[in-house]
């Protein structure tokens, strides 16, 4: 009885203390997610479906990253580079070239253009409000190209200002939530600060 009354308690005190979310469209598609058969690394998969194959075509199998936001878009009716137009091959580095294009804009795309911390508070509070954010870093010497969604969450601004929105990803390791910064330092090449070097989109149509 006691234990109940202390979980009952813990509820009430999350409702209170923390920052509510609406259920949105972009919430009840990240949750039908599946990232443990789906999208899997050192697996060549259709971008369309996630599911692998035996084809060595797609000539990507570390991760999929770029196949899984493809995928993700067209479950919400948005447009990004996306296969069999665009191979797989250096696609997130493609994705988010053309994200800053005008073309992007008119598919309803927009860069969030802030400083750092008040860029990753804006990245959460536009993906609890239902839109599409996207966070990416293009293929250079220093790194591997790598993109990413930034989910929806209640997480405390002390923890976003320290480790950045978190994130779901199909990547070198598969992840429904992890920390922005925990997710990209997998992709540098040398030690650098590479956080100032990433980029976040967002999409007004969803």
């Amino acid at each position: 009885m006691l234990f109940k009354l202390i979980f009952l308690i813990m509820i009430i005190l999350i409702f209170i203390f923390y920052p509510s979310t609406k259920f949105t469209t972009l919430d009840k598609v990240l949750a039908e997610i599946n990232l443990d058969t789906k999208f899997v690394p050192t697996y060549n998969v259709w971008c369309s479906s996630g599911d692998a194959t035996h084809s060595k075509k797609t000539k990507v199998k570390t991760s999929h990253c770029s196949c899984f936001v493809s995928y993700i878009c067209k479950k919400l009716n948005l447009v990004i580079p996306s296969p069999p137009e665009y191979s797989q091959y250096h696609l997130a580095t493609k994705q988010i070239q053309w994200l800053n294009t005008d073309d992007a804009t008119k598919h309803g795309w927009f860069k969030i253009e802030q400083n750092i911390p008040d860029l990753y508070y804006e990245a959460v509070r536009l993906a609890n409000r239902g839109h599409l954010v996207l966070v990416g870093i293009k293929q250079t010497h220093y790194t591997n190209g790598h993109i990413a969604i930034v989910r929806p969450s209640n997480k405390l601004k002390y923890f976003i200002t320290n480790d950045g929105p978190d994130v779901i990803t199909s990547g070198i390791v598969n992840s429904y939530s992890t920390s922005m910064k925990e997710d990209f330092k997998l992709y540098q090449k040398v030690p650098i600060n590479l956080y100032d070097k990433l980029e976040f989109y967002y999409n007004e149509k969803i």
